[in-house]
C-alpha cells in the first residue's frame, strides 16, 4: 500500500495556522492541461458545533499557483493535533461530472485520507470499479490544527477544476451518524483553476498616406511620386509600403500615361514623362491603393486609401 507518514507541525506553527494562511511549498515545473494562473486563495466556510465528536472543520482553502500546484487548507482549529480515533479525508471529482468516477462518492476520482492514529495518508485513484493507491511524487500532507495537502495537477488528470468535498470522522462501528462533519454540509462544492486573461489583440491603424516627390515636374523630363502607408501597431509607428498600388495622371483635359514600381523596401512610385506642352499648367496624380499587413495576435489587417497630388508643371 502506498501510504506515507505526515507532517506535524507543531504547536508554534498551528498556533498561526488560521484561515486564509497557506502552506508554503516549492513550485515545480511542467504541469500539463490548460494554461492556468495563479489566483487568491478561495475559501469555503462550514458552520461549527455540527460535528458530534468528529473534528469540527471550519473551513476548506483551496488555491494553485501558474505551475499547477494546488493546496489544500482543511482548517480544523479545535484540534491542534488530529486525534488517534480519527481520520480526515479530501474527495475530489476532477472532471466535475457526477456521472464518471465512483457514484457512492459523488463521482469523485481521486481521494486522500488522513489517519490520526498511525499519522499516515494514502492517495486513492478510482479504476472504474474499486479504489487504488496512487504513486504521488508531489504530495504532501501536514497537519497544524488542520490537514494541508498539496498536490501538482498533473497527478490529478491534469484538472483544471473539480468538485470537492471534505469529511472528518471518528472511528467506531455502524452508523456514522454524531461522528462525522462534512464541508460542505451536503453535496460538493466546485473550485476551478483560473485561466489568464488573454491580451487584448494589437490594435493596427492607418495614420497617413506618405507622399514625396521624385524629381520636379518639368516639361518633357521624368517626374515621380513615392508613395509609402504610416502605421499605428500599439502605439508604435511604422512605415509599410502600399500592397497594391495604381495611379493616374492628367495635365489638364489630357491623360499622362503612368507607370507604378517599387522604390525601395518601403514605398513604391508612380512615375510618368510631364508633357513636353505642360509648362504653367496643373499636373493632377491620383493614387489608390490598399495596405496588408498581419500582425501576431490578429487577423490580417487590410484597407484601401486614394490620396490626390497636385502640382505646378514649372
Amino acid at each position: 500500500m502506498r501510504t506515507r507518514r505526515f507532517t506535524h507541525l507543531g504547536r508554534s506553527v498551528a498556533a498561526i495556522g488560521v484561515i486564509g494562511v497557506m502552506l508554503g511549498v516549492a513550485q515545480i515545473a511542467g504541469a500539463a492541461g490548460s494554461p492556468i494562473t495563479a489566483g487568491p486563495p478561495v475559501i469555503f466556510h462550514d458552520p461549527t458545533g455540527d460535528s458530534g465528536t468528529a473534528p469540527d472543520i471550519l473551513a476548506v482553502t483551496i488555491s494553485n499557483d501558474a505551475n499547477g500546484r494546488l493546496d489544500f487548507e482543511i482548517a480544523i482549529p479545535t484540534a491542534l493535533e488530529l486525534p488517534p480515533n480519527a481520520r480526515i479525508f479530501l474527495v475530489l471529482d476532477t472532471d466535475i461530472n457526477p456521472n464518471t468516477g465512483n457514484s457512492d462518492t459523488a463521482g469523485a476520482e481521486y481521494y486522500f485520507v488522513i489517519r490520526g492514529a498511525e499519522r499516515t495518508y494514502t492517495l486513492y485513484r478510482w479504476n472504474g470499479t474499486g479504489w487504488d493507491p496512487a504513486d504521488s511524487s508531489t504530495a504532501s500532507v501536514r497537519y497544524a490544527a488542520g490537514a494541508r495537502i498539496s498536490i501538482d495537477r498533473s497527478e490529478l488528470g491534469d484538472t483544471d477544476g473539480f468538485s470537492f468535498y471534505a469529511k472528518t470522522r471518528t472511528d467506531g462501528e455502524g452508523s456514522e451518524t454524531g461522528r462525522v462533519d462534512f464541508a460542505p454540509d451536503s453535496g460538493t462544492a466546485t473550485y476551478v483553476l483560473p485561466i489568464p486573461i488573454p491580451d487584448p489583440p494589437p490594435t493596427v491603424t492607418l495614420k497617413q498616406v506618405v507622399t514625396a516627390a521624385v524629381g520636379a515636374p518639368r516639361p518633357g523630363k521624368p517626374y515621380g511620386i513615392r508613395v509609402s502607408v504610416l502605421l499605428d501597431i500599439d502605439g508604435e509607428q511604422s512605415n509599410v509600403p502600399p500592397t497594391r498600388l495604381s495611379c493616374s495622371a492628367k495635365v489638364g483635359a489630357a491623360v499622362v500615361k503612368t507607370r507604378v514600381k517599387p522604390a525601395g523596401s518601403l514605398a513604391k512610385s508612380c512615375s510618368l514623362v510631364v508633357p513636353a506642352t505642360a509648362r504653367g499648367k496643373s499636373l493632377v496624380v491620383r493614387l489608390r491603393g490598399v495596405v496588408t499587413v498581419t500582425v501576431e495576435g490578429r487577423p490580417p489587417f487590410s484597407e484601401s486609401f486614394t490620396k490626390t497630388v497636385t502640382s505646378r508643371v514649372k
